[in-house]
């Protein structure tokens, strides 16, 4: 992990020239104060019976905020925003646990996404929600390693629903139903890899049955040739992470 290496080579470095400046209680750190690695300042904040307790900002050597937040006992505990070396978030208002990234909070990603849910080590895992960069919900539902992962809801530009059922690896897969921009149901089934696959049921705009049977890579099994084919094509494919 990259903030615990982070710690253990600056903050928690016992063979770096750590120094403190600050407020002392009977000679220990107590109340305000500052900690420098080498002359370059990596902490500064509240303590209390020598340990860093309270609010406090941990920096990047270049100077630069890494997280703001809560402390206790020498650790990150309780809720702040963790920053990237270029002094872009890239978590809010998470809730950390002895330098881990839980609770729920927020993600950027460079890409201008934002990820917004719970958090397990740093990782969306559970319940979350994906936005576009210009701010449009793209996703709502379950999320597995920051995938679409279980139930969930694709939404159009528009805000209107797209796709609803199951997902596996960022796609729609097992039960769902999909529906036009004009928010006509025009297909409910089986999915695999983002297409109709399996037994389905496709609708015409007036909501009666165009086709009911077995679908394969979208399109009726019987006579492909009579129905439109039917897919799950994203607008914007969600973000995946390396």
């Amino acid at each position: 992990d990259g903030l615990i290496s982070y710690l253990k080579s600056t903050l928690y470095n016992t063979n770096g020239n750590l120094s403190y400046l600050g407020n002392e209680v009977n000679g220990q750190k107590d109340g305000r104060g500052s900690i420098y690695l080498d002359g370059k300042l990596i902490f500064e904040g509240e303590f209390k019976q020598n340990k860093m307790s309270g609010t406090g900002t941990l920096y990047w050597l270049g100077g630069q905020k890494l997280y703001v937040g809560q402390w206790s006992n020498d650790s990150m505990n309780g809720a702040g925003s963790i920053y990237n070396e270029n002094g872009t978030l890239l978590y809010s208002d998470v809730t950390m646990v002895d330098n881990i990234i839980g609770g729920k909070g927020t993600y950027y990603l460079d890409s201008g996404w934002v990820y917004q849910g719970n958090l397990n080590n740093g990782i969306a895992y559970g319940d979350g929600k994906y936005y576009k960069p210009n701010g449009d919900l793209f996703y709502e539902g379950q999320l597995k390693n920051f995938q679409l992962d279980g139930l969930g809801k694709v939404y159009y530009d528009d805000g209107s629903l797209l796709y609803q059922g199951e997902f596996r690896n960022n796609m729609a897969n097992g039960m769902g139903k999909s529906y036009n921009s004009a928010g006509v149901l025009v297909y409910e089934g089986m999915f695999e890899a983002g297409t109709a696959n399996g037994q389905g049921t496709q609708y015409k705009v007036d909501g009666s049955i165009e086709f009911k049977g077995v679908f394969k890579n979208g399109f009726p099994v019987i006579d492909k040739a009579a129905t439109q084919e039917i897919g799950i094509n994203f607008s914007a494919e969600p973000p995946v992470l390396d």
